[in-house]
């Protein structure tokens, strides 16, 4: 159980190829923890993926927006690794 405040983020950093490469995971993947370290967004990501998974029913109104923003927090995080690609490695 994830604490009411805070993220955990998982890298798994065997595969990646070179320490440029590091900073530009690292980079979007803390970017997707503070998109959802706030508990209101973090509950909202945690319902949409009951619904994907079948346990809970969302409106369809709802998961529409749900998914507006997983493709705007998914172009920000992308945007930030393109900054994090101009870092010294």
């Amino acid at each position: 159980m994830l604490a009411e405040v805070g993220v955990l983020v998982v890298a798994n950093l065997a595969n990646v190829p070179d320490k440029a490469a590091v900073n530009e995971l690292l980079v979007h993947e803390f970017t997707h923890g503070h998109q959802l370290g706030e508990p209101a967004s973090r509950q909202q990501q945690l319902a949409f993926c009951a619904h994907a998974y079948g346990v809970v029913r969302l409106p369809r109104r709802a998961v529409r927006e749900i998914e507006v923003l997983i493709d705007q927090r998914e172009e920000q995080a992308y945007a930030a690794e393109r900054l994090a690609a101009q870092l010294p490695a």
